[in-house]
Order: C-alpha cells, then structure tokens, then sequence
C-alpha cells in the first residue's frame, strides 16, 4: 500500500470514528438563526476555527463601493454585521487548491409552529433525521467543510495545495458573496 492509500484510509477510518463530532457541529449550525443575520453562525464558525488553530478572515461588505459594480443585484437589504467568513489550510505547495464554498444564509422562516417541536431553529434528532431551518440547505454543506477542515488538521494530513473554506452570505437574496473581501 501506498502511502496516499494509507492517508485516504486513515481519513476514511476517522470520518467514521468521529461522524458525531459532525452532527453536533450541524445542530449547532442550525441552533443559531441565519434568516435576517448571519452574525452568530459566522462568529460560531470562526470559534471552531480557532480552537483548531486554523486562521479566519471576517469582512463585513462595503455596500457603497460594491454598488459600483456591474454585477451587483439591488436587494434594499441591510448588511450591517453580515459578515463573509474564509480559512485556508495551507498546503505544502506545489499542488492544486481545493475551495469548499458554501452559504449559511436560510429563508426566512413561515409558520415557525409546523416545525419539529414548534421550533425551526431545534436542531432536533428524530428517527435518525435533523430537523431545523438550513438543515440541508445549506448549513450541512457548511457544516460538512468544517468537519473536513478540521480532520484535515487533527490528522495533520499535508496537501500540497491549500484548502480554502468559505462560508458566505446571501446567497437567498442576489449573491452579494461574490464580491472580494480583504
């Protein structure tokens, strides 16, 4: 065997042993509302980071200078303390980069009483299933980056490329995502 087989079956083996590391993770996505706010998923998000010892960059948007732009798509939202959120796991170089982008904006809630427990922010387990507002679109995509992220450097299992994470808002409303950070 060789050696990237060994790393592919040690990842393999630890996706297994600690899947409920991934679940908590995406319950606790899911806990913090993201419909008119991202703020605390994305300070939640970068928390977990750190504990790792992985960097973030956090940028609110400048609103004023992105309305210059062609691409921008008038949404008459606010966002203030809407932040945009990147970590890369550095590669050792001399590879291809691998991005894992997804968002952790949510539509807005209706009807918050036909959900599990009245509650569309529970997180709630039944019968093997998650139940909450973004639970599969898209707070498991983000939560699914992370958890790789984070077994990448609990292994520390060296790529030559990087490995950039993001995770970004308003995708529901016109993709003011697209537009550069710091």
């Amino acid at each position: 065997m060789n050696r990237n087989e060994d790393m592919y079956k040690s990842f393999q083996s630890a996706i297994e042993e600690h899947k409920t590391e991934l679940i908590v993770l995406l319950q606790n996505l899911i806990k913090r509302p993201s419909d008119t706010s991202e703020k605390e998923c994305q300070q939640f998000i970068e928390s977990w980071l750190k504990e790792r010892g992985m960097d973030c960059d956090v940028w609110n948007l400048d609103v004023a200078s992105l309305k210059k732009h062609n691409a921008w798509v008038e949404t008459n939202l606010d966002y203030t303390d809407r932040p945009n959120l990147v970590s890369v796991y550095k590669g050792k170089g001399g590879g291809k980069s691998l991005s894992l982008l997804s968002r952790i904006d949510v539509v807005p809630i209706e009807e918050p009483e036909a959900w599990i427990e009245k509650d569309p922010w529970s997180g709630a387990i039944v019968e093997d299933k998650i139940y909450g507002r973004g639970s599969l679109d898209m707070k498991a995509g983000v939560a699914i980056g992370l958890y790789l992220l984070g077994l990448l450097k609990k292994l520390g299992i060296e790529l030559k490329g990087d490995v950039i994470f993001q995770s970004v808002i308003d995708e529901e409303n016109g993709g003011e995502w697209n537009f550069g950070g710091n």
